[in-house]
């Protein structure tokens, strides 16, 4: 299990409308803490973590990865970052590559203090 705790959320995040959740360390620019989630989490991102299948708790809600963009391992080792998408996969050319995608479509409201738990 791997956890990260949101120290900080966005005030200009729109869960009800956007149909994903930025992620970003707390060293970001000023500009993207105002539409990400902010962790300080230091260890490694584990690539057996982040595989279709595997189940993601965002405070009490949780998630299934149905999809992996082929640079979310290495964005989030090196800078802490990635995007949630709470929707279907789309087709192979709009694939985001630093994003993971999650089903329900549904995303979460979240709060500082909240945790993101890979299973």
């Amino acid at each position: 299990m791997l956890t990260i705790e949101i120290q900080s959320v966005g005030p200009k995040i729109k869960p009800t409308k956007d149909n994903f959740l930025i992620l970003f360390k707390d060293d970001a620019p000023d500009s993207i803490k105002e539409v990400a989630l902010i962790h300080n989490y230091q260890g490694d991102f584990p690539a057996d973590y982040l595989k279709v299948g595997t189940k993601i708790s965002f405070g009490q809600s949780q998630y299934t990865i149905t999809k992996v963009g082929d640079l979310v391992t290495a964005n989030l080792n090196e800078i802490g970052h990635t995007v949630f998408y709470f929707q279907d996969v789309p087709g192979d050319e709009a694939i985001m590559h630093n994003g993971i995608y999650l089903s329900p479509a549904q995303t979460p409201s979240l709060v500082a203090g909240d945790k993101i738990i890979f299973h």
